[in-house]
C-alpha cells in the first residue's frame, strides 16, 4: 500500500505494507494465536479489533470486487439462473409478477450489482427495470459492504489496478474502507436491534417457497430470522403449506436433514414440504433439484 507523507508545500507517497501500521499488525498476530472460525466471532471475543478488523473485511471485499465472476465460467455463474427465473416474462409489466426478497447474511453487493446492472442492460425491460429495481429488496441481516454507486463502481480495485498499479490501488481500496466501515454489523450489533428485522420475519411466514442456500444454519441466525416459528404451516386462520428448497453441500448435513424431514410429522409444521438437494453447487442443485419437476 502507498501512504501519503509530506507537508503542505511537498507531498510524497511511500511504499509501505499493511503488517507495518502497528493495529493491523496487533490484528493479524491475534487472527494467527486464535486461528477463529469466523472474523465475525473473532471481534465479538476481542472488542479492541473492533476498528481495525472492521477496515480489513471491507479492504479484502474491495479487493474482490471484479466483474469477471458473473460471466459463463465465473464464481458467481449461478447469478444468471436467478435473473433468468426473474426475467421469463411474455409482457415488461409481467416483472412486477415477481414476488421475490432476497436475504443475506453476507456483506458484499456482488449480487446487487448483478441483477441492477444486467436488468438495466436488457433492452425488453428498458421502461419498466427502474421501478421494478426500486421495489425489489435484497436484505443484508448484518449491513452491506455500501451503496450501488456510479460515483465509485463496482469493481474499482480491478479497474485501477490494471490501469495504474498494486499499490496506487491497495491505497485506494484503503481509504474506502476507512468510510466503509461503519456500514457493516457484527453479530451483538444487530442482537441490539432486532425490530429491524421484524418484515423480514413476516415475509418468511407468509412466503410459500423458501429457497435456503449457502445458510450454515448458526444458530444465533436461527433465532434472529425466529425460523422455528415462522416456518410453521399452523397459525390462527388455518394451515399454510410452504415448500422449503435447500442445499444440503454434498449430503454432509445429516443431522440436519433428518431433523428437518421430520418436521412434517409434526403438527405445527404439517403441510411443510421439504426438497432438498446435496449437489455441491447452488447451480447443480438449482438446475438439477429446485428448478426440474416432472409435470402432472
Amino acid at each position: 500500500i502507498l501512504e501519503a507523507h509530506g507537508d503542505k508545500n511537498e507531498a510524497y507517497l511511500i511504499e509501505t505494507n499493511l503488517s507495518d501500521f502497528v493495529e493491523l499488525k496487533k490484528l493479524a498476530n491475534d487472527l494467527k494465536q486464535f486461528d477463529p472460525i469466523s472474523i465475525d466471532k473473532f471481534l465479538k471475543d476481542h472488542p479492541r479489533h473492533n476498528l481495525a478488523g472492521r477496515v480489513i473485511i471491507c479492504y479484502c471485499l474491495l479487493k474482490l470486487e471484479d466483474e469477471k465472476i458473473f460471466i459463463k465460467n465465473g464464481a458467481s455463474k449461478w447469478y444468471r439462473l436467478l435473473i433468468n427465473e426473474i426475467t421469463g416474462c411474455i409482457k415488461p409489466n409481467n416483472l412486477f409478477e415477481n414476488d421475490l426478497e432476497i436475504v443475506t447474511f453476507n456483506y458484499d453487493t456482488s449480487l446487487d450489482y448483478y441483477l441492477d446492472h444486467r436488468l438495466r442492460e436488457m433492452e425488453f425491460f428498458k421502461d419498466v427495470a427502474e421501478k421494478y429495481l426500486h421495489k425489489f429488496n435484497i436484505f443484508h441481516v448484518y449491513g452491506k459492504l455500501r451503496a450501488l454507486d456510479k460515483k465509485i463502481p463496482y469493481g474499482m480495485y480491478n479497474n485501477i489496478k490494471e490501469k495504474y498499479s498494486d499499490s496506487f490501488a491497495n491505497m485506494i481500496a484503503m481509504i474506502y474502507a476507512m468510510q466503509f466501515k461503519d456500514n457493516i454489523k457484527l453479530i451483538t450489533e444487530r442482537e441490539l436491534n432486532p425490530e429491524e428485522l421484524q418484515p423480514i420475519r413476516q415475509r418468511i411466514k407468509e412466503s410459500k417457497n423458501i429457497f435456503i442456500l449457502g445458510f450454515g444454519f448458526d444458530e444465533t441466525n436461527q433465532a434472529l430470522l425466529e425460523l422455528n416459528e415462522n416456518l410453521k404451516t399452523k397459525g390462527p386462520n388455518g394451515r399454510k403449506p410452504k415448500n422449503v428448497y435447500w442445499l444440503n453441500y454434498d449430503g454432509e448435513y445429516k443431522r440436519l436433514s433428518s431433523t428437518l424431514n421430520m418436521l412434517k410429522d409434526t403438527d405445527s409444521y404439517r403441510g411443510i414440504n421439504i426438497i432438498s438437494s446435496a449437489h455441491t453447487s447452488i447451480e447443480k442443485a438449482w438446475t438439477c433439484d429446485f428448478m426440474t419437476d416432472f409435470v402432472l
